[in-house]
């Protein structure tokens, strides 16, 4: 019986903001077949950025953002907003098969 190998390249990435940590994370996902992201900071209305980023990708994608939104004035409205965003966030990025 001959023996299967099968070789994957499996990484873990902290991205501080999409923002900032996209670049890198489009090499990766380049390169690699399973990624686990943390700190993506991205609200749960924003989760699709990741597609203009790891588009080969298939995304489980959590935002730690719990926002409701009710009807306030301008100022309350953009701090709930950026307080929203100031959270974590999870994600799993695994290669689709060819």
């Amino acid at each position: 019986m001959m023996e299967r190998t099968i070789n994957l390249k499996i990484v873990t990435y902290i991205l501080n903001g999409i923002n900032q940590g996209k670049s890198y994370l489009k090499y990766i996902c380049d390169i690699c077949d399973i990624i686990f992201i943390q700190e993506h900071w991205l609200a749960f209305f924003d989760l699709d950025m990741l597609n203009s980023v790891c588009g080969n990708m298939f995304k489980l994608v959590k935002s730690a953002a719990r926002c409701i939104i009710l009807q306030f004035d301008q100022t309350i409205l953009i701090n709930i907003y950026l307080s929203c965003l100031s959270v974590s966030g999870l994600g799993l990025l695994v290669m689709q098969c060819k």
